[in-house]
Formats: C-alpha cells, sequence, structure tokens
C-alpha cells in the first residue's frame, strides 16, 4: 500500500513540526489514549475464548436457528424455500457463512464452535486490517493503533464477538476489499480482487454496500478506466450469483434475502439508539465530526489548482523538461490524494446510514459494527495525518485541530473506563446456571417422544430434534401477513409438539415478539405449563406439554423436507 495522502515528497527538518509543548501535548495525548484503551482489550479476549470453550452454550436468539441452517447447507438440504410446510426456517442471511460454517462443522455433533472461530478470526483480522490501512496513509504508528482499539473497546465488538453470526466476517470481508483499494488504485488486480471481496461480504450480510459504493465514487474521480473494471467486476461477482440462486430456486433466494427481510419499523427506537450511542461514544463521536471537518477541508483543498496547492512550482519554468515532469508527478499525487480523501470521508458518511436499520423489528446493535469501524478508520486516519510533517504555515492551524481531538479521545478512554462494568460486564457471561439450565433443557427435550419446538433452537439440535419452527421471524412474516400460520396453528391446538420450550411465560401478559398472540392462545387452549427451568444470566426456560385431554390427530413426527 502507497504512502498516504502525501503531497509533499520530502519534508526537511523545517518543514516538520517544531518540538513545542503543543506537540509533545498532542502525542502524549494520543499515546494516553492509545494505553487507555488497550487495557480494555482483554475483556474481548475472554470473551471470545470463553465462547469457543463452551461450544454447546447457545448465547444469542438466533445463533441456534443459523447453526440449524449450517447443517442443512452442509446435508444439501435447500435453505431457501417456500414457506408451505414444515421446516419453518428463513434464510435470512445469503449463504457464503452458512457454506463456511456448515462445511466445517462436524454433522454427528454440530456445535457453535466452527462459527465462532470464524467470528474470532473475523475480529483480529478486523482489528489488523483497521491498522494497517491507517498506518499505510499515515506512517503513524500510535494513530494506526488508536483505529483497531476505538473499534475493539466497544460493547457492539465485545458482544458480538462471541457468537455464531454473519457480522463480523462480513466487516472483515469489506474492510480487505477496502485496504486492497487504498493500496492498489493504479493496480489492475487490485481492483478486481477488492471488487470479489466486496461481493463476497455481500453475499456474507446484504447490508454491506458502503463500500463497494465509495469504491466506485473514488475511482470514478481517480481513473475511469479503474472504475469501469471495478464496476464490472463487482457487477459481474454479485449480480450473476445472484440471478443463478434465485433461478435454482425458483425466486425463493431473493425472497428470503430481501422481501423476508423487510420487517415492520418503529421509527421512535431511533431516539433509544441515539442515546445509546451518545451514552457510550458521544466524545468519540464528537471527535469523529471534528477528523471528518479536517478530511472535507483538505478534499476541499486538493481541488484548488495545482499552483495554489504547491506554492513553490514556478510558473515560469513550466517550459524546462525536469519542472514538467515534477508538475506532472505533483499532479499525480495530487490525484490520488483525492482518492484517498474521498474513500475516507465517502465512507465514515455511507456507513452512518446502517443506523436507520436499527428501529426495523428484531434488529440489534450489530448495525452499529460497521459505522463504528468506518469511524474508527476516519479517526485514524485524521489524527495521523495531523501527526505526519506538516509545512511551518499550516502547523499552528493543525495543531489546533489535533490538539482538540487528541483532548477528545482522551476524555472517551476516560469514559469507557467509567463505564467499563456496564460495557464488559459480568452480566453478559454465562453463569454455572445458565450451564446447567442448557443441559436440562437439551435432557428434556432428547426424552420427548415426538417432535418439539425450543425457542432457543441450538438445544432442540444438540437433541437430535429436528428444527422445525423460527419464532421471531415466522411470527414477524404472520404479523405482516406474509405467512399464513394456520397450519402451525393447528398442530399446536393437536398437541403435535410433546414439548414446546420458551424463554417467556406465554401464559402471561409478559412481552414477546417470538411468538403471535394466536400461537399463544392456540397454547393456552391446549397445552399447560409443565415446569421452569431457571437459568442465569441468560434465559430461564419455560417448558410446556400437552394437557390430558389433547389428542394428536396427525402422524408422531413431521418428516423434515
Amino acid at each position: 500500500m502507497n504512502n498516504p495522502v502525501q503531497v509533499e515528497e520530502e519534508a526537511t527538518q523545517e518543514n516538520r513540526w517544531p518540538d513545542d509543548f503543543g506537540a509533545i501535548l498532542i502525542r502524549g495525548l494520543v499515546v494516553l489514549c492509545v494505553l487507555g484503551l488497550a487495557v480494555l482489550i482483554p475483556h474481548v479476549y475472554v470473551r471470545v475464548t470463553e465462547a469457543l470453550a463452551h461450544p454447546m452454550l447457545q448465547l444469542d436468539n438466533e445463533e441456534g436457528a443459523l447453526l440449524a441452517q449450517a447443517v442443512r447447507v452442509a446435508q444439501g438440504k435447500p435453505l431457501y424455500r417456500e414457506l408451505n410446510d414444515y421446516p419453518y426456517l428463513v434464510g435470512t442471511y445469503p449463504p457464503f457463512y452458512l457454506w463456511v460454517a456448515g462445511s466445517l462443522t462436524n454433522l454427528h455433533t454440530p456445535s457453535f464452535f466452527v462459527g465462532r472461530l470464524i467470528t474470532a478470526l473475523s475480529v483480529f483480522s478486523t482489528g489488523i486490517l483497521l491498522f494497517t490501512i491507517v498506518y499505510a496513509l499515515t506512517r503513524q504508528i500510535f494513530a494506526a493503533l488508536l483505529a483497531p482499539l476505538l473499534f475493539l473497546a466497544t460493547f457492539e465488538c465485545y458482544n458480538w464477538s462471541a457468537y455464531f453470526r454473519v457480522d463480523l466476517l462480513a466487516l472483515a470481508l469489506t474492510l480487505s476489499s477496502l485496504a486492497l483499494l487504498l493500496g492498489g488504485s493504479e493496480k489492475k488486480w487490485m481492483h478486481i480482487g477488492a471488487a470479489c471481496l466486496a461481493a463476497l461480504a455481500l453475499f456474507t450480510k446484504q447490508t454491506m454496500y458502503s463500500v463497494p459504493v465509495v469504491s466506485l465514487i473514488a475511482l470514478w474521480v481517480w481513473d475511469r478506466a479503474a472504475f469501469r473494471r471495478y464496476a464490472v467486476t463487482f457487477v459481474a461477482a454479485a449480480g450473476l450469483p445472484f440471478l443463478a440462486l434465485s433461478a435454482l430456486t425458483g425466486g425463493q433466494f431473493a425472497v428470503h434475502t430481501i422481501w423476508y427481510n423487510m420487517n415492520r419499523y418503529h421509527w421512535p427506537d431511533l431516539l433509544v439508539w441515539a442515546a445509546h450511542v451518545w451514552r457510550f461514544y458521544r466524545w468519540w463521536l464528537l471527535a469523529g465530526l471534528l477528523a471528518f471537518a479536517l478530511l472535507v477541508r483538505e478534499l476541499v483543498r486538493s481541488w484548488r489548482p495545482l499552483a495554489t496547492i504547491h506554492g513553490t512550482l514556478d510558473a515560469a519554468a513550466s517550459s524546462n523538461p525536469v519542472s514538467t515532469a515534477v508538475t506532472s508527478r505533483a499532479e499525480q499525487e495530487l490525484l490520488r490524494t483525492r482518492f484517498l480523501l474521498i474513500a475516507c470521508v465517502a465512507y465514515q458518511m455511507l456507513s452512518v446510514t446502517n443506523f436507520l436499520s436499527l428501529p426495523k423489528a428484531g434488529s440489534a446493535e450489530n448495525y452499529l459494527l460497521e459505522p463504528l469501524a468506518a469511524w474508527s478508520l476516519a479517526v485514524g486516519v485524521a489524527i495521523g495525518y495531523g501527526l505526519r510533517k506538516r509545512t511551518a504555515a499550516q502547523s499552528d492551524s493543525w495543531k489546533a485541530w489535533i490538539l482538540l481531538m487528541a483532548f477528545l479521545l482522551a476524555l472517551h478512554a476516560v469514559h469507557l473506563h467509567r463505564w467499563e462494568k456496564v460495557i464488559f460486564g459480568e452480566w453478559k457471561r454465562p453463569t454455572p446456571a445458565d450451564f446447567e439450565a442448557a443441559a436440562r433443557l437439551t435432557s428434556e427435550l432428547a426424552r420427548a417422544s415426538g417432535d418439539v419446538v425450543s425457542e432457543v433452537a441450538a438445544y432442540a439440535l444438540f437433541a437430535e430434534k429436528p428444527v422445525l419452527f423460527q419464532p421471531f421471524i415466522m411470527s414477524e412474516l404472520a404479523r405482516q401477513g406474509r405467512w399464513d400460520e394456520s397450519r402451525f396453528l393447528k398442530d399446536i391446538r393437536a398437541g403435535r409438539f410433546t414439548i414446546f420450550a420458551s424463554t417467556t411465560d406465554l401464559f402471561s401478559d409478559a412481552y414477546t415478539d417470538a411468538f403471535t398472540p394466536g400461537m399463544r392462545e392456540a397454547l393456552r387452549d391446549t397445552y399447560r405449563l409443565d415446569r421452569v427451568i431457571q437459568g442465569g444470566h441468560l434465559w430461564q426456560f419455560f417448558l410446556y406439554k400437552p394437557r390430558a385431554s389433547a389428542r394428536p390427530t396427525l402422524p408422531d413426527t413431521i418428516k423434515e423436507r
């Protein structure tokens, strides 16, 4: 990857920042921020290693359904199919993560280990990529260290680093694409590689659109031939597999990954998420806005006439071949500066659109992962750009910007330590009671004579029972009228399922979006609460069994398709 945002070729000693108190203070604040964030990273390490050490414990609501889908993919069973019969599972995500996890999972004893290992490696890769990009663009070691530490020391990274979920692999792939693009703006194979990685990220999680859009915008400014090369490659790498999968599944691939993902929106939730961001990241947010302003300022500067940027160029010497060569070289560096600045500014800005997905039913903080990574990158580049050698005329102005940013980031590090027990607290870690509850539920499901429904799907899978129903998304589709729940309601009323396990007391008025009111009513009519299995930090389980009066009129077990 080439040296950054670098219009000047070599700076003499007098062009460097003077070693005065301001420059020393800036570097000191950045170093303190790096150290303050670094001491929080062991929390992420502990969470990742604990998740890998206990691959038979489900930690997130949807992990079990994704594992069941990965197993189906490995068994050669269809994932994207019409929802007119069991199993009622939705292929919410594109298949790449499921293909990789499923192909490496032991089908005789499935567990979360492989998928969580992929997530752990993705977290590590994301940190390395953020460091690499910032260092390559700025050659400032502490600015490069700051970027990954800002991202890793977040609740979102800490929480999702333990899950069998697609999000962090998708982020690692999209940052790999960005790294190739920024490092190989003049190399054809890197354009092709960046486009293929961006398409792969899109086939891991369909909301990873920011980097391909940013790449097209930046390449349009840099080199139209490179723009066309990237665009053609990306359209082919993303469009052809999409069309092929849609054709092979009778259009169901598009239906599952697009239509079934259009959940209801509750727009007031934006205020809840805005409060979440402000609560934990207020100082970083302000520093990020300063970074954005700084990078935009430099981008505007780069559009001025070349002679305005480089006052040392002598217009009268334009007829001199040597001077002309220097001017041409400076013009190329200026164009590259524009390319890099556009990429950083556009990515920081476009990533924020992920925030609009947060009010969608079923959404969680995973939609903040890419914005947090993009803002980490922008802050790192801005700090590094400011710490780089600058001309004496610019020195005082730059020091004011960077000093304020460094001060805000230092406040951010202090603020995180104040919230450490909330962000990285014990409340997210399983207790012995959680392990005992999981074992008891698995045992109960394994002893059941017929089909079962378990809201926490992994324990049905571990009990060697087919996962027949994916509660939240199927209930959401029923609420929107996109799926007819009558068959499922009929089976509940017929006492089809020998155990119906939920994490909420469905006989009470307690809120849950995992089951529709019709499902709860059918359960009350036919089932009784058999027992409650108390858990720890994760879940407690309510086990319902058919009343003695229920007489199933259907076959004992459902043949899984």
